[in-house]
């Protein structure tokens, strides 16, 4: 009865696993084909603390938070609006439920847009999976 009772656990544990690893898969997933998405920026509250990436987040770096591209990967973001564009890196993540969006450091977000727009409309094109600091 126990061995039973272990394998019933396993599997479920195994499941689990598999289901963690796809869904990480899945979300990770860099298309970098002109996604259209929102952009926001960082606000000033943010200056000072800790990214993802263990950096510290300063508003005159040209970075950005995402949960749709891995960290250090280089993006190309374009106003819909305007066709103005800046490239940062990623370094930080966002919030699981802020989806589709990016959000911009204030410098990075200023050459795009006005800071008082608070979202844009944006296309998103990978520029390289690395950071700057790596090329």
């Amino acid at each position: 009865m126990t061995i039973v009772i272990k394998l019933a656990k396993m599997k479920r544990i195994i499941f689990t696993l598999l289901v963690f690893s796809l869904s990480y898969t899945v979300s990770f997933a860099q298309t970098g084909n002109g996604d259209k998405i929102k952009a926001s920026y960082y606000h000033d509250k943010f200056t000072g603390r800790k990214t993802a990436t263990g950096d510290t987040y300063r508003h005159n770096l040209l970075t950005a938070a995402s949960n749709m591209y891995k960290l250090g990967t280089r993006l190309l973001v374009t106003n819909m609006k305007t066709g103005k564009s800046v490239v940062v890196t990623v370094n930080d993540r966002m919030a699981a439920h802020m989806k589709n969006r990016v959000d911009l450091s204030q410098s990075a977000f200023k050459q795009i847009g006005s800071l008082g727009a608070g979202l844009l409309n944006v296309v998103v094109e990978i520029v390289s999976g690395k950071a700057l600091s790596e090329i």
